[in-house]
């Protein structure tokens, strides 16, 4: 499951579009068994749906928008791992045994990391975290470099060994 969504509020947290791509394209390369579910809000929808044209494969889906937020922890359960920015789906998984990858950058995984079976992706520059309750969660930072340096293979080689746990177990 591909979480891309970081809410308007803060959209320095958000992995490249691009890299979401490239991670789903050698996922679904690598591994037959995978199907990638991509979620997000209703107001998503065209971004998730861009992604899904540019993977262009029929194991990767669009359900951006297509489920209510109750409906969350349903899917969660059935997921084999969910890989998101840090934002609300990432801490409303933590109420479900599913392993979550979770992208920090502006924001310390350290404080905002959600509970459970959490992986923080953090490449813990000397700039990050910008962004804390001392400065009102605000940042004057336009180009998170401190996301930007984390690559779709680096993240691949995180999320492999789950990958490969859950096909011997299919």
């Amino acid at each position: 499951m591909i979480n891309p969504n970081a809410s308007v509020l803060l959209p320095q947290r958000r992995w490249m579009p691009e890299h979401y791509v490239a991670l789903i394209q050698q996922i679904l390369h690598q591994h037959s068994h995978v199907l990638i579910a991509i979620t997000g809000a209703p107001q998503e929808r065209a971004e998730a749906e861009a992604m899904v044209q540019h993977v262009a494969h029929e194991r990767c889906l669009n359900l951006a928008g297509a489920l209510h937020l109750v409906e969350l922890p349903v899917l969660y359960s059935l997921a084999q791992c969910m890989i998101t920015n840090d934002s609300g789906p990432a801490h409303f998984a933590s109420i479900t045994e599913m392993p979550t990858f979770v992208f920090f950058g502006p924001e310390t995984p350290a404080l905002y990391r959600p509970l459970g079976h959490t992986t923080p992706i953090y490449a813990g520059l000397a700039c990050s975290p910008c962004v804390a309750a001392t400065n009102h969660r605000t940042t004057p930072c336009r180009n998170n470099v401190c996301l930007q340096v984390i690559t779709p293979t680096q993240v691949y080689e995180l999320v492999r060994p789950m990958l490969q746990r859950s096909r011997s177990h299919t």
